[in-house]
C-alpha cells in the first residue's frame, strides 16, 4: 500500500475546536457537531483576508474584481467552506505567499513565510508544488553576487 499524503497534523488541528469548546465549558452535542464548522469559518475567513491583502500588493484596486471572481469559484463556494484539508493547506499557503512578498520590507517575514510553508508541508506535502515554482523564479531574478545566491541556496536546503 502507498503511503497516505496526509499525516496526523490535520485531525490534530480539527480537534483544536473540540479542546476549546471543552475548555470552555460548552461541550454539549450542538456545540460539538458545529465547532469543526466554526474552526472552518475562521479559516476561511483568514483565506479571504489574506487574498485581499495579496491583491491590494499585485493589483491594488481591484477588491471588488477579486472578491467577484472569488466568490463564483466553484474551490471558494465548495471546498474553502468545508473542513477538509485543502482548504488548510491553501489558506497556509497564502499567509506563507503574503509574508513572502513582504520580506524585502521586514526581513523577519522571510522566516515567518518559510516557518509557514513547513507547517503547511506538515499537513499536507502536495503545497511544495507551489514554491518548487516560486523559490526557482527568486534565485533566477534575484540581484547580488554569487555568494548571495548560494546562501539563498542554503537557506533552502536548511528550511526543506
Amino acid at each position: 500500500m502507498e503511503k497516505p499524503i496526509r499525516n496526523h497534523a490535520w485531525p490534530l488541528f480539527i480537534s483544536l475546536s473540540y479542546r476549546i469548546v471543552s475548555y470552555l465549558g460548552l461541550d454539549d452535542t450542538i456545540l460539538i457537531v458545529y465547532a469543526p464548522k466554526l474552526l472552518q469559518i475562521l479559516v476561511a475567513s483568514t483565506f479571504d483576508y489574506f487574498l485581499i491583502k495579496i491583491n491590494t500588493i499585485y493589483n491594488p484596486g481591484t477588491t471588488w474584481k477579486l472578491l467577484v471572481i472569488n466568490y463564483t469559484s466553484w474551490f471558494s463556494l465548495t471546498i474553502i467552506s468545508r473542513s477538509y484539508i485543502q482548504s488548510f493547506e491553501a489558506t497556509l499557503t497564502l499567509i506563507a505567499f503574503y509574508a513572502w512578498n513582504l520580506r524585502k520590507i521586514y526581513w523577519k517575514m522571510d522566516y515567518l513565510s518559510r516557518s509557514i510553508v513547513v507547517m503547511s508541508f506538515v499537513v499536507r506535502s502536495t503545497c511544495i508544488m507551489f514554491w518548487a515554482v516560486i523559490w526557482p523564479y527568486e534565485l533566477f531574478t534575484m540581484k547580488g553576487t554569487l555568494k548571495d545566491r548560494a546562501l539563498f541556496i542554503l537557506k533552502n536546503i536548511i528550511t526543506v
